[in-house]
């Protein structure tokens, strides 16, 4: 397996945090550097021993990295792009990636930036995470088993594509590569939707239910529902960036509640229970073992 120079995590939180975690026991990782703004983030990761090097002093983090991962929300990649290539002059890094959700709004705003650069600039999305948040939650083993999409522009360097592969799989990624508008449409079916539908479950079941419908909520309940725990400001800024590809997604399911509401209505039991089990064979396909 391919082993790195120094790696540099810029901006860490839940997610940045249990990425270096892995990083720092894995052999094949010279150094693990981490940079952040906040003291408190600063003082997460001294107390988790979470890298080789914490610090709030960007030129030190930066400096002769051999990949960077921009860890941070959308609204904030183009201005740490920017100093960052401002401070890695004149050995920049070989690669540089992020690990947002959605994968055209970033292409947008940094491609047109790398491509000027010696900077092989390709965006990941590893598909894991939890509704925990902050550098204090971090935990080992978060990617392992995962699915890493990586979205490479057309006409990427091979060997930069290769060194990002060989990257998340030394923490256990399972990479495959997309066209970032493939990946954002599949991301908004598979994660931002379920999203939305578990805040929208919580709220029309709870907002004025009973005290006896509380007291009710169980272990299915709560399993529904649980990445409605998720960070609002994050998920607000993920469904909105990918609103087109989201907004197709609640249009499909909208049609299926109303169809499912007919059936309900109109005591059509063959078609809601035909419903149901194309459902349940889905959901089980999808997630059987192999024997």
């Amino acid at each position: 397996m391919q082993s790195f120079g120094p790696i540099a995590i810029l901006g860490p939180g839940f997610m940045g945090g249990s990425l270096a975690l892995d990083l720092k026991r894995s052999q094949q990782v010279g150094e693990v550097r981490l940079w952040a703004r906040r003291e408190n983030t600063l003082e997460a990761a001294q107390a988790l021993q979470v890298a080789d090097v914490v610090s709030g002093d960007f030129q030190k983090v930066v400096e002769g990295a051999t990949l960077v991962v921009l860890a941070t929300p959308l609204g904030a990649l183009s201005d740490l792009a920017h100093r960052l290539l401002q401070a890695t002059q004149p050995q920049p890094p070989e690669v540089v990636t992020d690990i947002c959700s959605v994968k055209e709004p970033v292409q947008r705003v940094l491609g047109p930036l790398f491509v000027k650069s010696p900077v092989s600039f390709i965006g990941s999305h590893p598909m894991c995470g939890s509704e925990k948040q902050g550098m204090a939650a971090s935990i080992s083993g978060l990617y392992q088993g995962a699915t890493c999409v990586l979205t490479p522009s057309e006409g990427e360097r091979a060997e930069a594509l290769g060194l990002l592969t060989s990257f998340w799989e030394t923490v256990g990624c399972q990479v495959l590569k997309s066209e970032a508008a493939e990946h954002d449409e599949a991301a908004a079916r598979i994660s931002h939707l379920p999203h939305i539908v578990a805040s929208a479950l919580v709220e029309s079941s709870l907002a004025e239910a009973p005290e006896l419908a509380r007291i009710l909520a169980a272990s299915g309940f709560r399993d529904t529902t649980r990445v409605a725990m998720g960070p609002a400001g994050m998920w607000a800024e993920i469904l909105t960036e990918n609103r087109a590809a989201t907004v197709e997604a609640l249009d499909g399911l909208v049609q299926r509640l109303g169809e499912a509401r007919e059936w309900i209505a109109g005591d059509r039991r063959a078609e809601l229970e035909s419903f149901l089990e194309a459902a349940r064979g889905r959901r089980a396909a999808l997630f059987s073992q192999p024997s």
